[in-house]
């Protein structure tokens, strides 16, 4: 996995910007919920469903970038930890599994990734038209009265349009300090997110290394989530929040 692959980028990202404060609370609430049978449908590197098998639930990962599934296969077996991980669409679930799932988790604002990630041209309409689609297929692998765990980017990002939205995160890791710096601008005519997350990396508060990516989004607020997951028959929905979540705005929704 080399220094300026995506699963690098992102195995280092979300170690930055998720703590163990957050896994602890995400376990705990799974728990109280009596969650057992879990699918990450977008598992990206392996966070946080290794976290979660060693806290005893049984989870099944899925994602659609084989780069990806490589690295969290890998975290997986540095940890000793059996997966079954599938590279999938979300288009697929339906084909792949039944209504067999007491929660299913697409995190990190996976969803507004719909039909864009990796895209040099986005379209709004056939964005929102995968992310009905994904919403539905979540869905249909739940069990009666499951839970999808899905979220967007924090409120405050969607406020200004044309104006750049900072975020800054910083953490040692393995003996090395990172800095996470994450620059989102929104088009409200065009309806599409510009992100420019970076990864700078520090030797004595001298810059050793800097990567980053630029990518395009569905600009999808927590209103527009929340009324996409009412047209996707889901019966209950609430906004929470969780202890250590501060990139994203999470919402709850019940089968």
């Amino acid at each position: 996995m080399g220094v300026n692959s995506l699963a690098w980028f992102w195995d280092v990202f979300v170690k930055c910007i998720y703590s163990d404060r957050y896994t602890k609370e995400l376990a705990c609430f799974l728990k109280n919920k009596k969650i057992k049978r879990i699918l990450d449908c977008a598992c990206g590197t392996g966070f946080p469903s290794i976290d979660l098998i060693e806290n005893g639930f049984d989870v099944v990962c899925s994602d659609s970038n084989n780069e990806m599934i490589s690295s969290a296969k890998k975290n997986a077996e540095m940890k000793n930890r059996k997966i079954d991980f599938f590279q999938l669409d979300w288009c697929e679930l339906d084909k792949k599994f039944g209504e067999e799932f007491d929660c299913v988790l697409c995190r990190g604002n996976a969803l507004a990734y719909a039909d864009s990630w990796g895209k040099d041209i986005v379209t709004s309409e056939k964005a929102y038209s995968k992310i009905k689609t994904a919403l539905k297929k979540f869905f249909y692998v739940l069990k009666p009265g499951g839970i999808l765990y899905v979220d967007t980017a924090l409120k405050n990002s969607f406020e200004v349009s044309g104006e750049v939205f900072l975020q800054e995160f910083k953490k040692n890791i393995s003996g090395k300090d990172f800095t996470v710096l994450i620059a989102k601008k929104n088009d409200l005519n065009n309806k599409i997110s510009f992100w420019n997350p970076q990864i700078l990396e520090w030797n004595n508060g001298s810059l050793v290394s800097a990567n980053g990516f630029f990518l395009k989004s569905a600009l999808l607020t927590p209103f527009q989530l929340k009324q996409e997951l009412i047209s996707a028959g889901f019966r209950k929905i609430e906004e929470v929040s969780f202890k250590g979540e501060n990139f994203c705005t999470v919402f709850l929704a019940y089968k």
